[in-house]
């Protein structure tokens, strides 16, 4: 079997009525970049509606799943952490189930890194949204303090494995990743 060069790890808490969708989507998305294989890890954090059974049923139907359960919540640092434990991929991809990002753009985040052009990638919000005044301040303000050039930190992200490990057991750290990487050294990129 070929190796799996991209991880998607999908933190999911009750997105039962989601999943489907986006796994629907994410298989069309892999067909359309035949040059990667991918596999996404979903991990249940704790839910309390029909999530669980949802993912048994869509591992008989896309061999590209995995799944990785808690029996409660632990945040999306954890669900990360735990996915990063199970991913077989050198590039890792942050992947919020509610639909809010679309799977069909995984495919261009982590191009950058798949050719050597950056170690982190993270997407932008398009559109309105929720929450954009304060995510415009924490993001400006980040921008200014850290010297971080990009304009959403706190979107999806494609990042190296090695990323990882330099990020600390918080359950936070999710929110600080780009500016971590980028204290570390790593190269940035936006698309």
């Amino acid at each position: 079997t070929e190796r799996v060069q991209v991880s998607v790890l999908v933190p999911a808490k009750d997105e039962a009525e989601n999943l489907a969708l986006f796994m629907e989507q994410a298989s069309a998305a892999f067909a359309s970049d035949r040059s990667t294989r991918y596999e996404v890890i979903v991990i249940d954090d704790g839910s309390t509606d029909d999530t669980n059974r949802v993912l048994r049923d869509l591992t008989a139907k896309y061999p590209f799943l995995r799944v990785a359960r808690h029996r409660s919540q632990r945040g999306i640092a954890d669900a990360l952490r735990t996915g990063y434990l199970m991913a077989h991929g050198n590039v890792l991809v942050f992947y919020p189930a509610d639909l809010q990002f679309k799977p069909e753009n995984i495919p261009q985040l982590v191009a950058p890194i798949l050719k050597d052009e950056a170690d982190l990638v993270t997407g932008s919000k398009q559109g309105e949204y929720n929450k954009a005044f304060v995510s415009g301040v924490y993001n400006r303000l980040s921008r200014t303090l850290f010297n971080v050039r990009v304009r959403d930190l706190n979107s999806v992200k494609a990042y190296r494995r090695e990323g990882m490990d330099a990020l600390p057991v918080r359950p936070d750290w999710h929110r600080y990743m780009v500016v971590i990487a980028a204290a570390h050294g790593f190269a940035i990129a936006e698309v």
